[in-house]
């Protein structure tokens, strides 16, 4: 069970489930540095507890850019440091935009609302018309280059 009231993000248990520990907090906060993009979960379990060195366990996700990687397969363990972080590696396809396009609209209610996924880099979405008429178009950007439109 989550001793922190359902707010883990990770969690590292035994195959029997004899034990767990929270690994960190949820977070929906990304960084970018050196063109990897990483989702930190802080506030774990307490590590080395009673020693001088004494710290929260934390999670990192890098999320490494891979052409060819849809992002299913998931995250792989990399390693745990000595300060209690588990490092994890999730090569994905969907670290690899190069282009950045902000796409976001603030609901009366303060929603945010996102539709910069929408937002197609090497084409354009094909819409379907009546007869033989075709539709591009794409959002919150221009058409990419193969449209027919100049």
């Amino acid at each position: 069970s989550d001793k922190n009231g359902g707010n883990s993000g990770a969690c590292q248990t035994t195959l029997d489930g004899s034990f767990s520990r929270d690994m960190g907090q949820f977070s929906d906060s990304l960084d970018f540095f050196d063109n990897v993009v990483t989702l930190t979960y802080t506030g774990g379990d307490v590590c080395h507890e009673g020693t001088a060195n004494e710290v929260r366990r934390s999670t990192e996700i890098h999320f490494v850019c891979d052409q060819d990687a849809s992002g299913t397969a998931g995250p792989q363990f990399v390693s745990e440091s000595d300060n209690c972080t588990y490092n994890f590696q999730w090569a994905t396809s969907l670290a690899c935009q190069s282009e950045v396009v902000e796409c976001t609209a603030q609901g009366d209610d303060g929603a945010l609302y996102d539709l910069s996924p929408l937002s197609k880099f090497k084409d354009n979405w094909h819409v379907g018309g009546t007869g033989a008429t075709v539709y591009e178009l794409n959002v919150c950007k221009g058409l990419e280059k193969d449209a027919d439109c100049k």
